[in-house]
Formats: C-alpha cells, sequence, structure tokens
C-alpha cells in the first residue's frame, strides 16, 4: 500500500518511485509555452435607434417619424435640412478594439453629387420627439440653429466626407472607425451623428433617406456595421 505516513516516500512514489504509474495522478504543469496572442474578430449590424430629420423652414416643427434629408431643397424658397442619427454599440465588449465602421441608408432621392460631412454631435440630450430646428430638446436651444455650432452643437473633430448619391438604392459611408472607438471607449457605445451638405447654397441638391419609421422591406433603415477584435 501507498505509504502516506512519510511525504518524502509518497511524493517519490507519485512522481515516479517504484510505481511510476502514479505520477499520472498528479495536476499537470503550467504550460512553459508563451501565452497566446490570438484575438478574435467579429462583425455586427447596429439599426439606428432614433432618427429626425430638422427642417429650416419649419423651424418649430418637429419632424419624428419621417425620412431623413440633407442639402437645401427647391421647396418654400429653399430648405435646408440636417439629419440625426443615434446608435447604441454597448454590447461590443469593453476594450475590443474597432477595425472597421461604416454607415449604410437607403436612399430614396439621390442628389448632384454634392459633398457633404458626418459630425459626432455633442448634446447627446437631444430628443427626437422634441428635437426641430430651433431647439435640442423643448425649451433648450442649439447654440446655432440646426445643430449648427461647431464645439458646442457638434464637433469636426474626427469628422467623415462624403458625397451625394447619384443613383437610388443602398448607400455606404465609410471610415466611421474613429467616431465609433470613441463612443465605445468614451461614450457608453453611444453614437450620435449629424449628416449635413457642405455647401448649403445651391437649390435643388438635396437628398433623402429612409428613416426609421419609414423603412421597410428592400429599403432598410439606416445601420452602423461594426467590426472589432478582442483578445482571445
Amino acid at each position: 500500500s501507498l505509504n502516506t505516513r512519510n511525504p518524502d516516500v509518497f511524493q517519490h512514489r507519485l512522481r515516479g518511485g517504484s510505481r511510476p504509474g502514479l505520477a499520472q495522478i498528479l495536476p499537470p504543469r503550467a504550460s512553459d509555452d508563451p501565452p497566446s496572442t490570438e484575438v478574435t474578430t467579429q462583425t455586427i449590424e447596429f439599426t439606428v435607434t432614433s432618427d429626425l430629420e430638422m427642417d429650416s423652414a419649419s423651424p418649430t416643427t418637429n419632424q419624428e417619424g419621417g425620412n431623413l434629408g440633407v442639402g437645401k431643397t427647391n421647396f418654400a424658397g429653399g430648405q435646408i435640412r440636417h439629419s440625426l442619427l443615434r446608435f447604441n454599440m454597448s454590447m461590443i465588449p469593453a476594450g475590443a478594439t474597432i477595425t472597421v465602421a461604416s454607415l449604410t441608408m437607403y436612399c430614396t432621392k439621390s442628389g448632384n453629387s454634392e459633398s457633404a460631412l458626418l459630425q459626432r454631435i455633442v448634446r447627446t440630450d437631444w430628443s427626437p420627439t422634441q428635437a426641430t430646428w430651433n431647439v435640442y430638446k423643448t425649451a433648450n436651444n442649439w447654440t446655432t440653429a440646426g445643430c449648427g455650432n461647431d464645439g458646442a452643437d457638434y464637433t469636426s473633430t474626427d469628422q467623415v466626407a462624403w458625397t451625394f448619391p447619384t443613383l437610388a438604392g443602398l448607400k455606404t459611408i465609410t471610415g466611421l472607425k474613429t467616431l465609433s472607438q470613441d463612443a465605445l471607449d468614451n461614450r457608453s457605445g453611444n453614437l450620435h451623428i449629424v449628416l449635413r451638405a457642405v455647401d448649403e447654397t445651391v437649390l435643388n441638391h438635396y437628398t433623402v433617406y429612409r428613416g426609421l419609421e419609414t423603412s421597410g422591406g428592400s429599403q432598410p433603415p439606416a445601420k452602423l456595421s461594426v467590426t472589432y477584435t478582442t483578445p482571445a
């Protein structure tokens, strides 16, 4: 029988003394190999959680529930339209590294290849059911109407340049990696963006996209596609 009263004999036998088979019951040693540096890559598509068009010709009217326009129309002497969108990426784990991010929307009216910008909204408490051209929520004015002040209403830091599509259909805006990483790291995964044309002086240079409540079937709402890596 195994002599457990003498620790030296017990350990000797477990480690291959007269009965080497007993060594198999010892816990395995930790590996001497270096820790794995592999990462896992995943892509998630987030549907917009809220969106809103703002119209300069109806500065006190909330437009929630409609399509999303960007640019200057030929209506009412030339409406200027900006659109706001909010995405929640909080299901991406903290510490993840975003490698690619893009926004896809369904265009129902193409533009004239106008230059446009996608910018982060600073006033993250804007309300989709209350915001208008004049206010970001009831009784709280934008610093400049239409989410127009760089620094107080929105920031041009890390803004993304894009162009109006010349054909109706799905339109993808690339280059949102930095804005998405910032949202994940510093804003609880919430990304708030405003879309506007660069030149808002030319009539009939505008484009229109399906909103959250006007989308359906082959014309989906705005979606943010995010590819990220995490340690294995």
